[in-house]
């Protein structure tokens, strides 16, 4: 779950722009699928659980799709009202060599294992909706978390160095979730695009703010 950011790269979208919303607003229907595990998880985990934090979760979804759960604070997860979001969908490259993918396994067990101990991330989770195909779902309190978790440097490391040879694309989504988790408003905000065409290459970086766009309960 690592991109680099390099300024200079930024193409804005053109006439294809409503194909880019339309992606959004589907990847969108996914990651509100992936918070009502997250809500699931906390009406029924057992109170015993939250003297051992963070609580990790795994478990097959329909189709046999892997999806991981991380929970750093689950009594604010479960109160708040007003929460940010970033919604991390990407695609492996089909011919990445496997000492890079390996790289990229240690790399984010290394990164959760810090981000999990910076103030105001709720949760983390993972789900392989088709094989390479991945979403990440990033709850947290409000957007000072941007300026933590680009500053862990196992994150550096993977946006610069691992991430062109890694993926053939990602959406990154940026956006606010009011109302909590129980009945929840999601607004998308941002998203941007990356393209990769391999290792060595800067990708090519496309970036699209949405003037209001709501799923709600």
């Amino acid at each position: 779950m690592s991109i680099d950011r390099r300024p200079g790269q930024i193409e804005r979208p053109g006439q294809d722009t409503p194909v880019e919303v339309r992606k959004g607003q589907l990847d969108l229907v996914v990651l509100r699928s992936m918070a009502k595990s997250i809500l699931m998880i906390l009406r029924t985990r057992e109170q015993a659980d939250e003297a051992i934090l963070p609580l990790a979760y795994a478990f097959e979804e329909q189709r046999g799709r892997r999806h991981r759960v991380i929970i750093i604070a689950p009594h604010e997860l479960f109160t708040l009202q007003d929460m940010r979001f970033v919604g991390f969908v990407s695609r492996q490259n089909p011919l990445v060599e496997r000492h890079i993918v390996d790289a990229i396994i240690h790399t984010d067990e290394l990164m959760l294992d810090e981000i999990t101990r910076i103030p105001g991330l709720l949760s983390y989770s993972s789900l392989e909706l088709h094989p390479g195909v991945w979403y990440n779902l990033v709850l947290f309190r409000d957007s000072s978390i941007k300026i933590h978790v680009k500053s862990v440097e196992v994150h550096r490391h993977a946006a610069h160095q691992l991430s062109p040879a890694y993926y053939t694309w990602i959406r990154l989504h940026n956006g606010t979730l009011l109302g909590g988790l129980n009945c929840p408003e999601w607004h998308l905000k941002q998203t941007r695009y990356y393209r990769f065409t391999g290792a060595g290459h800067p990708p090519t970086t496309r970036e699209l703010n949405y003037e209001t766009h709501t799923d709600a309960c």
